[in-house]
């Protein structure tokens, strides 16, 4: 009896060893919590747990370099049944001075270019003091002078044009100007070129559809045949954005083409002393046009300037 006792003495010892001090190879209690510890769900698209087969570096990697993108250093679970990467369609071919429309639910490589949509302001609300009578009614080719201007910017492919002068050659110009012509009245003797601009951009905001560029051509400018007109808005058209500058022997006049986004700025004191701040102002975007035309650059403000122009606003 007393040899069994000891022996059980014996076995408890081995079984306290055990349990106090065990070996690093015997832990079964850390093993079992290192292979079943917690991981966060995968989930799919809609925040449902799903389950999916999670990829290793290495597969990730060659995944990776197949598709030509760069491998995520996290764990990234896919479905089991992965579609394949989607390719970005390549923009197509357009021509020059036109934009692909942009619309919910359309894809904009493949929808019809659209025509960007140039508006005219003409600014002629002067008051002739130094040509002693209205220079806007001035006959040119068997017309007023103003009318000349804005049949010329008509002729040229405007999408509308808006001219801004006083009360009394509004009501001499009254079914003498083309159809669609709009006519603002600024009877403020001490206002300067600059206020009609912005008073006829006012006036373009409530329209349906913003115009994308504007062309400001003043209306004592007879002298610009429609040819220029012409290439001053194709070369806004196609390029979109920028400003589009007449020149005339390498000087710079009229018409100038800015984009609608810019009329914050012309709006502005930046632009008190003048339109022509604005490229100054954004030298990089500018792109000058040469013209043969001498309206370029010479208007029409005393009788020696009139004696001049007769008959040089060719079509």
């Amino acid at each position: 009896m007393a040899a069994s006792r000891a022996a059980r003495r014996l076995r408890g010892r081995r079984r306290r060893r055990r349990t106090l001090d065990p070996r690093p190879h015997q832990r079964p209690h850390v093993r079992a919590a290192r292979r079943h510890r917690w991981r966060p769900p995968l989930r799919g698209r809609r925040g449902r747990a799903r389950s999916g087969a999670r990829r290793t570096d290495r597969h990730r990697r060659r995944a990776a370099g197949r598709r030509g993108r760069r491998a995520h250093r996290r764990p990234v679970a896919l479905p089991r049944h992965a579609p394949p990467p989607r390719r970005r369609a390549r923009p197509q071919p357009r021509e020059p001075g036109q934009r692909r429309a942009l619309a919910d639910g359309c894809d904009a490589v493949n929808s019809p270019a659209v025509r960007l949509r140039v508006f005219a302001i003409v600014p002629a609300a002067g008051r002739s003091r130094r040509m002693g009578t209205p220079k806007q009614l001035l006959d040119i080719d068997g017309r007023p002078m103003l009318a000349a201007v804005v049949e010329s910017i008509a002729a040229a492919g405007a999408d509308g044009t808006t001219v801004v002068t006083n009360t009394d050659v509004a009501g001499a110009l009254h079914g003498r100007l083309p159809p669609g012509v709009r006519v603002l009245v600024n009877d403020d003797e001490h206002s300067a070129m600059i206020d009609s601009i912005r008073l006829g951009l006012d006036a373009l905001k409530p329209l349906a559809g913003l115009p994308d560029g504007v062309l400001v051509c003043p209306g004592d400018h007879p002298g610009i045949a429609t040819a220029d007109f012409k290439a001053c808005i194709a070369a806004y058209r196609g390029a979109p954005g920028r400003i589009v500058v007449a020149t005339r022997g390498g000087q710079r006049g009229h018409p100038i083409i800015f984009p609608m986004e810019l009329e914050e700025i012309v709006q502005s004191a930046a632009c008190d002393a003048g339109l022509h701040a604005l490229p100054r102002l954004h030298a990089a975007r500018v792109i000058e046009v040469a013209c043969d035309s001498p309206g370029i650059t010479a208007d029409v403000d005393t009788p020696e300037d009139y004696q001049r122009h007769p008959g040089e606003n060719p079509a």
